[in-house]
């Protein structure tokens, strides 16, 4: 071996990755936790402008924040909102009547499963919670790769996503769909133009959205009501209330769209969108029934995404529940899994029942007269506010 060789430097090895490290906060530390991590992990630096209303509602006292470090860095997040029914503490995600999934914040260059087996671990060590309720995770979620997971949840409903990328112009979608929804778009809007002056805007004075709201509250309400259903996340007050708080926030103008037809200058159809990442989740569309015959809902969408096109977000997601009228739009419908997650023998007691009485309730309201649906809903809503 030459001298030469001997003394040549050895090729250095990457040092190996920091472990994970997670933990789990409460209280006024929860939220100086939240502040820092949001601000490392999530795109644009923090919160969407459309969720912190809701920690601000919320309160510390129920706010739990998980955190996943690699060293210095956050690699993971997850919120979730300790709530009490009876003796039993149940986790959820924060805001449940306005997030419309469950699961964490990844940093997307990193390998998800080690980041929530930690988180998971930490919530299970902190033994804060009886049950962890999960109303809507997505199909493929990291969190399924955990078994406890995996065997308490179960499909529930499907979402419907439109995939803009391929599409340039709403014209571009238009023609990727089929001949009867093209043909039936073209006559009811013939039929809007017979009727009169057609408008959509897309509204950005804070006193014009936060009357869009609240008329898209009331109809989505009338609606609730001529379908026989319950609605409970609509008639908390204190989602309306954050709702139209978010509306009139100038700072919400891009991340919650209100996009607004009008029809001789009287309201037909409002629909409100939650922007983040890239996607526009819709989260509340409604319609005055004046007008179904019009089609004026479909119009509205298909202006929603043109005006997801124009801004070069990737998805339009129509969000669970799966409707015929929502499939029509979507390139694909994802599954959504929902189920309870024991932590403690109270919850391991008290799931099954929580799941069967959920799923008997339900169908005793469905059988209800329609007078009799009316009084509850009315009862719930004031309990509720």
């Amino acid at each position: 071996m030459s001298e030469e060789s001997l003394t040549e430097p050895k090729h250095s090895r990457p040092p190996p990755p920091s472990p994970l490290r997670a933990r789990l906060r409460a209280g006024v530390a929860a939220l100086a936790e939240l502040a820092e991590a949001a601000t490392a992990l999530c795109p644009g630096g923090g919160l969407p402008p459309w969720l912190r209303p809701v920690l601000a509602k919320l309160g510390p006292d129920a706010l739990r924040v998980v955190t996943v470090r690699r060293g210095d860095r956050v690699v993971g997040l997850w919120l979730l909102e300790l709530q009490r029914i009876g003796p039993l503490r149940v986790a959820c995600r924060v805001g449940c009547g306005l997030l419309p999934y469950d699961g964490l914040r990844l940093d997307p260059h990193e390998d998800p499963i080690p980041i929530v087996q930690a988180a998971w671990q930490a919530v299970v060590e902190a033994r804060f919670a009886d049950l962890i309720r999960l109303e809507a995770l997505p199909e493929g979620d990291p969190l399924l790769a955990l078994p406890e997971l995996a065997a308490a949840l179960r499909p529930a409903d499907r979402a419907s996503v439109v995939d803009l990328a391929p599409y340039p112009t709403a014209a571009a979608y238009l023609a990727s769909r089929s001949k009867n929804r093209r043909r039936s778009l073209r006559r009811r809007r013939d039929q809007m133009a017979d009727f009169g002056t057609v408008e959509v805007c897309v509204l950005t004075d804070p006193a014009a959205r936060r009357q869009a709201m609240a008329d898209a509250l009331d109809l989505k309400a009338r609606w609730l009501v001529a379908e026989g259903r319950l609605g409970l996340s609509l008639s908390e007050g204190r989602l309306q209330s954050t709702l139209l708080a978010l509306a009139e926030d100038p700072a919400t103008i891009d991340t919650v769209p209100i996009l607004c037809l009008r029809l001789n200058g009287r309201l037909a159809a409002v629909e409100v969108g939650l922007v983040e990442g890239g996607a526009c989740l819709s989260y509340l569309g409604a319609y005055e029934p004046d007008f179904a015959r019009l089609g004026v809902g479909a119009a509205l969408t298909l202006e929603t995404i043109g005006w997801c096109i124009e801004r070069g977000l990737r998805s339009y997601d129509l969000l669970p529940p799966a409707t015929d009228f929502k499939s029509d739009w979507a390139d694909r419908h994802p599954t959504v899994l929902r189920g309870l997650v024991p932590l403690s023998r109270r919850g391991r007691l008290a799931a099954p029942l929580m799941t069967n009485g959920y799923t008997a309730a339900k169908h005793r309201f469905e059988a209800l007269s329609p007078p009799t649906k009316d009084a509850l809903r009315t009862l719930v809503t004031r309990l509720r506010r």
